[in-house]
């Protein structure tokens, strides 16, 4: 961590493509480098510095209060001596020939090494040519930015004409109806309009339901909100459309939040959950959905393998998996389920293990959602949620109805651990059941929780 100092703003260096790239960082008094931390960096404008954007988005406190690493880079100087941020790979017309796309890519790795950031939760936020950055960054970064914040700034057409980015973003723009530098309309044959801009995310992002549209009024300005969500209500697109609004960092005031915190919480209710790699493949396998399980493998690698199997198939590059009774979505179904996930001892790890023991499948993600949110909001206790999920038609199609006490044990047992009982725990369980000590949604309960899953829970979603 040299040159890095908890607790202040530091300014930093390295060279890179034999220029001297400068930063700002801000590291929080909290950070002890024990736990993943997420890292944003935030872009100044044409002409300006790292730390005029830093005057205009102050995010120090916000850094405090959410535990974050808040950087401020600073773009390669013209030859008149004006900061200027590329943010498109190649472009003859552009102010600029620097490779910054690569500087950016450079600076998160060196952070990275040296501070335990969260590569999960990388985001970017821009104002005005710094904003242009942070779209270029969505477009040709995608497999490192999780999620950014475009104020006052435009998405170009060169960005959306060639090879489209390789994992989806989120994607958050402010723009004014009156800004003369980034029209909201566009510029034909440069910029591209707001509505084309949020049009191509929205299809990145395979988002085909309707926006949520309200109104807000800030400081005297009329805002309209556009948030458009996932097939499992997941934040990925918005817009911020501020009525007659010029070329700005606006200072907006919605609902008691600032801009900043507007940012934060949408970076935060994207759930970091579209990290996912772009592909139209698919492959097919011959046996049921629930002859096989998922595996998350770490760093944005999903695997899938049998359940009598020891063999994981890479899920990398593929969009589709077929089975002989269902077609599932990689990205909806697969890591859209394992984002919601969040610990071993979490109310999420513990819906995971519950749904995954009642049905002795691979819970879906709108399921699992659901029972997340009804357990961690005290709506439903673990007990009525087994028994919700005892008295479902999947659950009797899987043990039985109307089995005696030994033919339900044994079938926790297959369905799940995996395995056939033992003489000693059958007969623990048959016993309890008899006596009516325990009842059958305590018994599920019982071996979702028990040590043995939990460590069937670790190989399979790499939390212990």
């Amino acid at each position: 961590m040299e040159g890095f100092k908890i607790g202040e703003l530091s300014t930093n260096s390295f060279v890179h493509k034999e220029l001297s790239r400068k930063y700002l960082i801000y590291i929080p008094k909290s950070y002890e480098g024990k736990k993943e931390v997420p890292l944003l960096l935030n872009f100044h404008p044409f002409g300006t510095s790292a730390e005029y954007q830093l005057g205009i988005s102050d995010f120090r406190q916000l850094s405090e209060d959410k535990e974050f690493i808040l950087v401020y880079p600073e773009g390669a100087e013209l030859a008149s001596g004006e900061p200027h941020w590329n943010p498109l790979k190649k472009d003859p017309t552009n102010k600029s020939n620097s490779d910054d796309i690569n500087f950016i890519n450079d600076l998160i790795d060196l952070i990275s090494n040296n501070l335990n950031i969260n590569s999960q939760k990388v985001y970017a936020v821009g104002y005005s040519n710094g904003a242009d950055m942070a779209y270029g960054l969505a477009t040709y970064l995608s497999s490192k930015i999780s999620a950014i914040a475009a104020v006052s700034g435009s998405m170009y057409e060169l960005m959306s004409t060639g090879d489209q980015p390789s994992h989806s973003t989120s994607v958050l723009n402010m723009t004014g109806t009156s800004d003369s530098i980034r029209p909201y309309e566009g510029i034909d044959g440069s910029l591209l309009a707001v509505d084309e801009a949020l049009s191509y995310w929205k299809e990145i992002n395979a988002i085909k339901s309707s926006p949520i549209i309200i109104s807000e009024t800030s400081n005297s300005e009329d805002v309209i909100i556009s948030s458009y969500t996932t097939d499992n209500q997941i934040l990925t697109v918005a817009n911020y459309k501020i009525i007659n609004g010029g070329h700005n960092w606006f200072n907006l005031n919605i609902s008691g939040k600032d801009t900043n915190n507007i940012i934060w919480d949408f970076f935060e209710n994207t759930r970091t959950s579209l990290k996912y790699p772009i592909s139209n493949n698919s492959k097919s396998y011959s046996g049921a959905f629930n002859e096989y399980t998922f595996v998350n493998q770490g760093n944005n690698k999903y695997g899938i393998k049998l359940d009598s199997s020891s063999t994981i198939d890479s899920l990398t590059g593929l969009s589709t998996v077929k089975f002989s009774d269902t077609s599932i979505d990689i990205n909806k179904d697969v890591i859209g389920t394992f984002n919601q996930v969040t610990g071993l001892n979490t109310d999420s790890g513990e819906m995971f293990r519950l749904y995954n023991a009642a049905f002795a499948r691979f819970p879906d993600a709108d399921g699992l959602k659901y029972w997340i949110d009804q357990f961690s909001s005290g709506k439903n206790t673990r007990r009525v949620v087994a028994q919700s999920f005892l008295g479902s038609a999947e659950f009797t199609e899987k043990y039985g109805s109307n089995v005696s006490d030994e033919t339900y044990v044994n079938n926790l047992y297959k369905n799940v651990l995996g395995r056939d009982a033992d003489a000693e725990g059958l007969n623990y369980w048959v016993g309890n059941l008899s006596s009516g000590i325990e009842t059958r949604y305590e018994a599920l309960l019982g071996f979702a929780e028990s040590a043995e899953n939990k460590a069937l829970f670790t190989e399979l979603t790499g939390f212990n």
